[in-house]
């Protein structure tokens, strides 16, 4: 179980080379915390939350760790899921319906319902 992600020192470069959106960013998510991130339209922070999830990589700088140690992509996409604000999911979906979507695709045929609803309420 993932008890704190952290990272640290993430800037961004835009394609072009012309614009950095990021600057040194660190931060951490603890497990049974909600954290909110804030800041005006264009800060970067759904950029940033691209990058923590992985789906952003190219010039990107920085380093995450889950639990202390260096972040396995292969396991950190397997069991971990980033629902987006504007997420093409059924819009009359309640947020916990959604996360269990979210479960039955990413832990897969291994746990029962029954398990994956005890994954989701850790969570929502």
């Amino acid at each position: 179980m993932v008890s704190y992600y952290s990272y640290y020192n993430y800037w961004y470069l835009l394609s072009t080379g012309e614009r950095r959106i990021l600057h040194n960013v660190s931060g951490e998510f603890r497990s049974g915390e909600l954290t909110c991130i804030l800041g005006p339209s264009g800060a970067g922070k759904s950029t940033l939350l691209n990058i923590l999830a992985g789906y952003t990589s190219n010039g990107v700088n920085g380093r995450i760790t889950v639990n202390g140690h260096a972040r396995d992509m292969r396991v950190f996409k397997k069991l971990s899921s980033y629902i987006m604000q504007d997420d093409l999911l059924q819009p009359r979906l309640t947020v916990n319906e959604s996360m269990m979507i979210a479960a039955e695709l990413k832990l897969g045929q291994e746990l029962s319902k029954s398990e994956k609803e005890l994954v989701v309420s850790l969570f929502y």
